[in-house]
């Protein structure tokens, strides 16, 4: 057994043989990367197992995330409610409609800002398309 795996490591090609990797693709690369320095078994089955066991451990890291949100979440929730309860308590209503009332408006101003960059780019568009055509 012992000659099949020095045999193996003899005939593995070398980096001379391949030439420049800055003149390589980038899948050539990582591919001669990967075959020269990750230990993959051939066999089927362990290919199968590592899928696997990358699955399992995909589901078992989503899982643990979505249960600490769900501890998280209530807690946000609730510091939410006491910092809007108490911005309610330290403004009067007048005050609270008017700062309301102006982020409304500014919101809506960017808005149609953004539309009319929109309408236009494309009035533009349609402008150069006209001046040359084909």
């Amino acid at each position: 057994m012992e000659p099949k795996i020095e045999e193996k490591w003899k005939n593995r090609r070398s980096t001379e043989e391949i030439g420049d990797w800055r003149d390589a693709s980038l899948h050539t690369v990582l591919y001669e990367y990967f075959v020269k320095n990750m230990a993959l078994s051939s066999d089927l089955g362990a290919l199968i197992g590592y899928v696997l066991v990358f699955v399992i451990t995909w589901y078992v890291i989503i899982w643990m995330a979505r249960f600490v949100l769900s501890l998280v979440w209530p807690v946000v929730m609730l510091v939410l409610a006491v910092i809007l309860i108490r911005l309610v308590s330290a403004f009067d209503i007048p005050e609270l409609t008017d700062m309301l009332f102006q982020a409304v408006v500014v919101v809506s101003d960017m808005h149609q800002e953004c539309q009319e960059y929109g309408e236009y780019e494309e009035y533009a568009e349609c402008q150069d398309y006209q001046k040359y055509p084909e």
